[in-house]
C-alpha cells in the first residue's frame, strides 16, 4: 500500500525520488509545506487536533453503545420478543 502524505490533494510539483514508484515521499510533503509557506507547528497542530477529535468521537460512540446495551438489558424479555 502506498503511503499518503498530509498534502495528498495538492498537485505534485517535483519528481518522485524513485520514478518507478507512485507513492508520495516525505520530501514531497516538505516541499509542499515550503511551497505554501506552512509552518511545521501548523501541520503538527492540525494533525494533533484531528487525532484528538477521532479519539473523542470513538469514546463517545463506545459510551453510547454501552448505554444502549445496558438499557436493553433492563427491559423485560416480553418487550424484546415483539
Amino acid at each position: 500500500m502506498a503511503s499518503v502524505s498530509l498534502f495528498y490533494f495538492f498537485p505534485r510539483h517535483n519528481q518522485c525520488h524513485f520514478p518507478e514508484t507512485n507513492s508520495y515521499q516525505s520530501r514531497d510533503t516538505v516541499t509542499a509545506m515550503e511551497k505554501y509557506d506552512l509552518n511545521p507547528m501548523f501541520a503538527f497542530t492540525v494533525v494533533m487536533g484531528l487525532t484528538a477529535f477521532l479519539m473523542s468521537w470513538t469514546t463517545i460512540v463506545i459510551a453510547i453503545k454501552g448505554w444502549a446495551l445496558r438499557g436493553a438489558n433492563r427491559l423485560p424479555k416480553s418487550h424484546l420478543a415483539a
